[in-house]
């Protein structure tokens, strides 16, 4: 899965056809594996090799789904690795640090022995984000895990659920919709469902699935195309066109008035990373929903 960026179910593919057939005497276990075993034990063996690391211990707990039980110890490990991800993080070299002031050092393989202490140190890094959206809670910088990934909101806003999913309207949802009463609003959501179904937008997305790297190396036929539309994701812009026709912009809405709409889930914006310019990464933070100034600052306040 590492070296070869093999998915867990193209592991226990390789794996399975590699023992058909084989039958071991007296052997009480099935040869056969899994993808959830196999990314357990991925999961299961980054853990330990990070305790051991660390001189620590794996505690998990006895009970409960394994896809559960690692769940707290890989939050920990990873919120550990966000602001200390490599041993080199407190190095200093000549790529990345200007020494000022009386100084006099010697540099050996970009290492830099300070003889005299009475000096300034500059640091630089680089700042940039990449696009890496995870499913997460439709309240703008809401930080809370979804219960599920095909929930909107986390269990803190589910009452997010029935008010409008209009940007900027707070009126209720009427049941059985994800808008309001509001006419406009209703044709919102018309023309969004309408989209949904569409046979050249499913016909897009079978293509898309089709090309881009299916989760299991052997060629499975979907029964039917609707198994393929996923959630979706974005936040939709829709303007009137000059008959005053409800439409989505981006099909050349000439009236600037226009609705914004989310009615699937959202993705968090961008991971930012932290790049001193001899390579090594300082820090990651995800930022949830826009790639900002004000959100770099915050996290320096944790550096």
């Amino acid at each position: 899965m590492l070296l070869s960026w093999t998915s867990a179910t193209n592991c226990a593919r390789i794996y399975n056809t590699g023992f058909a057939g084989i039958k071991l005497p007296k052997w009480q276990f099935n040869l056969q594996v899994t993808s959830d075993q196999v990314y357990d034990g991925f999961t299961i063996l980054s853990l330990l090799e990070d305790c051991k690391t660390q001189q620590a211990t794996l505690v998990v707990p006895h009970g409960g789904l394994a896809k559960d039980r690692f769940t707290e110890a890989v939050r920990a490990r990873n919120e550990r690795l966000r602001l200390s991800s490599q041993p080199e993080l407190l190095h200093y070299c000549n790529k990345c640090t200007r020494l000022y002031s009386g100084m006099f050092f010697l540099s050996n393989f970009n290492r830099i022995l300070i003889l005299n202490l009475d000096i300034k140190k500059v640091s630089v890094v680089v700042i940039d984000g990449v696009t890496l959206g995870h499913p997460c809670c439709g309240e703008p910088n809401c930080k809370v895990p979804l219960a599920n990934n095909h929930n909107r909101f986390c269990p803190g806003h589910t009452h997010l659920n029935q008010v409008c999913a209009v940007v900027h309207c707070s009126l209720p949802a009427v049941i059985g919709r994800k808008t309001c009463a509001l006419a406009s609003h209703e044709a919102v959501e018309n023309v969004h469902n309408d989209r949904g179904q569409a046979r050249f937008q499913l016909k897009e997305r079978l293509r898309r699935a089709q090309l881009a790297h299916p989760p299991d190396a052997f060629p499975v036929e979907a029964a039917n195309i609707s198994q393929l539309v996923e959630d979706d994701n974005a936040e939709e812009e829709f303007g009137f066109n000059s008959g005053g026709q409800l439409i989505p912009v981006e099909e050349h809405a000439t009236q600037k008035k226009t609705l914004r709409a989310q009615f699937g889930r959202k993705r968090t914006h961008n991971e930012q990373l932290f790049v001193a310019p001899c390579g090594i990464i300082i820090a990651r933070e995800t930022f949830y929903h826009a790639e900002a100034i004000y959100s770099v600052i915050v996290c320096f306040q944790y550096f």
